[in-house]
């Protein structure tokens, strides 16, 4: 590589700084630091060739496990499971929904317009098929919104993160079954193996949360409690996959039980488990942080310029996503009792992320055909999402304040839900 040790130690401080710094422009400007980040990846990348994208592309196999493994305990974590179940299965449906719609569209423009084969086109689909959470939760914190509102919005970014990386593996794996198969008839073999792999998962990822919040709950204080949660969940991501699971669905479920231990104990009437789990959502915002920031800039340095063709392909994907948005959300708010305004504010959250970057170059890791095309087409689509996310959601904000529907949100406004982001 074109940097020495020392060279390299100090660009990732800076570039820790730059997240920082871009994560500050966004809560005061309402620019997304994801577009900040991508470019300097694309100046570190292939405008300058600083980080050669060769060199790095072979570190996509370490990335994005470990990237894919913060995240899904991140969405587990910050999933409250008592307003979930209780209010917003129309946040769920939502999220379902477009990436079921992103899946099929994108699946059959793959195949009629490109010539690739349909499972290429929705694994595709399901990477770009979901908004963003980092994105979207401190967008709308800036406003001031109903609780329920507020509410859909926030679960249903934080649901479709996990949709889309659920999907997008499911999908990969599929894929990988039915090449290793031959495409003889494999459907009923690849389905069984795939509920098993994430049968296994979730089991693995409940008993070995139950098992290490006991632990916990018994030890006494313990020092470095998130650093050997963190530990436990590589161990038992590991374990999945060596047990023919799923390591994914086992960081989801490990966090999901973890952030909502406390329901969990009320709901087992028991105490044996219950801990105190705030500190360790803490924590982890903070290895959030600097995963969302370095892949980013990753997902930037291994984007090939040289064929705009990819790029434009991801602007008119976007566009097609941005219309089924405005599409869907209409429909499955229908009769809710929303104003016009606020049903324009989710329409316009279109926003792709960090999920998308992390899935972007692991179908090609695991050896898919054609899928090297992915990062190209998929930081278009971010770019693309983003711009159109920021201009529409600056438009009603203004309009919206102009007639005191939707405004800025004021210090201690009671009546509005303040999303979990930690």
């Amino acid at each position: 590589m074109g940097l020495s040790v020392s060279e390299m130690i100090a660009l990732i401080g800076v570039i820790l700084f730059i997240g920082f710094f871009a994560e500050m422009i966004f809560r005061r400007f309402s620019i997304p630091n994801i577009v900040i980040l991508l470019l300097i990846g694309l100046i570190l990348g292939p405008i300058t060739n600083t980080l050669p994208s060769r060199d790095l592309a072979e570190y996509a196999s370490l990335f994005s496990p470990i990237a894919l493994i913060i995240i899904l305990f991140q969405g587990g974590l910050n999933m409250k499971m008592r307003s979930f179940i209780k209010g917003s299965p129309r946040a769920f449906l939502l999220s379902l929904v477009n990436v079921l719609l992103s899946m099929l569209c994108i699946s059959l423009i793959g195949k009629f317009i490109f010539g690739w084969d349909y499972i290429l086109g929705a694994i595709l689909g399901a990477i770009i098929g979901g908004t963003s959470s980092p994105i979207v939760i401190p967008l709308i914190s800036e406003l001031k919104l109903r609780k329920d509102i507020k509410n859909i919005i926030t679960l249903e970014s934080i649901s479709t993160d996990v949709i889309c990386i659920v999907f997008a593996i499911v999908l990969i794996n599929y894929a990988l079954g039915a090449y290793a198969q031959g495409a003889v008839d494999p459907v009923g073999v690849i389905i069984k193996n795939i509920f098993t792999a994430f049968s296994t998962g979730i089991v693995i990822g409940i008993i070995g949360a139950l098992v290490w919040t006991w632990i916990l709950k018994n030890a006494g204080e313990i020092e470095f409690d998130y650093i050997l949660t963190l530990g436990i969940l590589f161990i038992l991501y590991y374990l999945s996959e060596y047990l023919g699971g799923n390591g994914a669905i086992t960081s989801l479920m490990f966090g999901l039980v973890i952030g909502n231990i406390g329901y969990l104990s009320s709901m087992l009437r028991t105490n044996i488990f219950n801990i105190e789990s705030a500190p360790i959502k803490e924590f982890h915002k903070e290895i959030y942080f600097f995963i969302d920031t370095f892949f980013l800039v990753y997902l930037g340095t291994i984007v090939v310029l040289t064929n705009y063709q990819l790029l434009v392909i991801g602007v008119l994907l976007s566009l097609l996503l941005i219309a089924l948005r405005y599409i869907t959300v209409p429909v499955l708010m229908y009769n809710t009792g929303f104003s016009r305004k606020e049903i324009d504010l989710m329409s316009v959250i279109s926003a792709r992320g960090l999920a998308a970057a992390v899935l972007a170059p692991l179908p090609f890791t695991y050896g898919i055909a054609s899928a090297e095309l992915f990062p190209d087409i998929v930081f278009s689509v971010i770019l693309a999402t983003v711009a159109s996310t920021t201009v529409g959601y600056i438009v009603i904000k203004l309009r919206g304040r102009d007639k005191d529907e939707i405004a800025p949100n004021p210090k201690n406004q009671n009546d509005v839900a303040v999303p979990n982001t930690g």
